[in-house]
């Protein structure tokens, strides 16, 4: 089966992880979305970063970049100023050409609701966060065991070293 298409709301999945802050110094915000890209990255899969659009407000959006670009396969873009990430968000779900394939990540009812008109999948930033560490926790190479101590040296040993 195809990887669903993701539509992210960035900065409820921001706080979601824990990476906002009540105060942000000059560059701190762009810091805390490169964090949280660079996280998402690790943990989607190839097919899931390509089908992957992250959406975020202007706030404090990076100067001298476009409106959207892309980072490890996911294309991520800025609401135009004066709107906000969740207009962008409605927009993209009303007009995906297969919405049933499509699923939203945020915690905001008025997403969660765009997205069941749509019959789209939702998911809240939080349960979203807890599904990729289970994956990653399911998928991760389980550790050799440390070999047991080693018996009482016989004289034998003691002699030869």
């Amino acid at each position: 089966m195809a990887a669903p298409f993701l539509i992210i709301d960035g900065y409820n999945l921001l706080h979601a992880a824990g990476l906002s802050q009540a105060r942000y110094a000059p560059g701190d915000l762009q810091r805390q979305r490169h964090r949280l890209m660079v996280r998402l990255a690790n943990a989607l899969t190839p097919a899931e970063r390509v089908r992957c659009t992250i959406a975020f407000d202007a706030i404090d959006a990076p100067s001298g970049l476009e409106r959207e670009y892309r980072h490890a396969e996911m294309r991520i873009l800025f609401a135009e100023p004066g709107h906000d990430a969740d207009s962008l968000i409605e927009d993209l779900v009303d007009t995906h050409a297969s919405p049933t394939q499509l699923v939203v990540v945020s915690g905001d009812h008025r997403l969660q609701k765009a997205a069941k008109q749509r019959r789209a999948q939702s998911i809240d930033s939080e349960a979203f966060l807890r599904q990729l560490a289970e994956r990653a926790k399911a998928t991760a190479t389980p550790t050799t065991p440390p070999p047991s101590k080693p018996g009482k040296p016989t004289g034998a040993d003691v002699s030869y070293w």
